[in-house]
């Protein structure tokens, strides 16, 4: 059966709705990922929160005392995050992020990303960015889809209410892609690491079990070179 490919500002706004209830087991994993890297009081840190959709992430930060900026271009998808999080520490902008981004220089002390850059056709602008709007001594955090997820014909996708299954648009980039542009961007890999399905994910979400042993998931912390 072909692919029904759609645009991603027009995926995510249908998927908004059921975004998180969808029983992904890619968000279940991307979550224990991003729960074990952020523990502790971020102490009025001001981080930006890249392609934060629904703002699952966002709430997390508000809860460890951040100061927050999500940004989305999908217009349901802020309206759910706008729902979710109603902090006086939170504020949420309408952009796309393969754009320049509307932050001064060196602004966040923190930059998260989570499973975006498989939607981004252009990493050198979207790399340089982050590391434009990252404070010196700040950090960029990423997660995204492996790319031996690829290999199993796998992408970002949600199904509809009668069951049928959209694709956003979505780019194939390989590990050394990744590295390639992130030290063409005058960053520094602090941390790279790939993540497997577990038969404790395949528990959580019965979508897993496919993936139990299989590369699923990378997490990168990035750090701006001094220049």
């Amino acid at each position: 059966m072909k692919k029904q490919h759609i645009s991603v500002k027009k995926a995510y706004d249908f998927w908004a709705e059921q975004y998180e209830s969808d029983g992904n087991s890619m968000m279940a994993l991307e979550d224990s990922v991003f729960n074990k890297e952020f523990t502790s009081s971020l102490n009025d840190k001001k981080i930006l929160d890249l392609g934060c959709g629904t703002g699952r992430h966002t709430s997390k930060f508000i809860e460890l005392n951040a100061k927050v900026t999500g940004v989305d271009f999908s217009t349901n998808m802020l309206k759910k995050a706008k729902e979710n999080n109603r902090s006086k520490n939170v504020r949420f902008i309408q952009h796309d992020i393969s754009k320049r981004l509307p932050f001064k220089n060196k602004y966040f002390d923190i930059v998260s990303c989570s499973l975006v850059l498989e939607h981004i056709k252009k990493l050198d602008e979207a790399f340089s960015e982050m590391k434009r709007v990252c404070k010196q001594d700040g950090y960029i955090f990423i997660t995204e889809m492996h790319p031996d997820m690829r290999l199993k014909g796998k992408q970002a996708s949600f199904c509809d209410s009668k069951g049928k299954r959209y694709y956003p648009k979505s780019y194939p980039h390989k590990l050394d892609d990744f590295k390639y542009h992130i030290k063409a961007s005058q960053l520094k890999i602090a941390k790279l690491k790939a993540y497997r399905g577990t038969k404790a994910l395949a528990k959580q979400t019965e979508r897993a079990v496919q993936y139990i042993g299989y590369p699923m998931l990378l997490e990168f912390k990035l750090i701006p070179v001094e220049t």
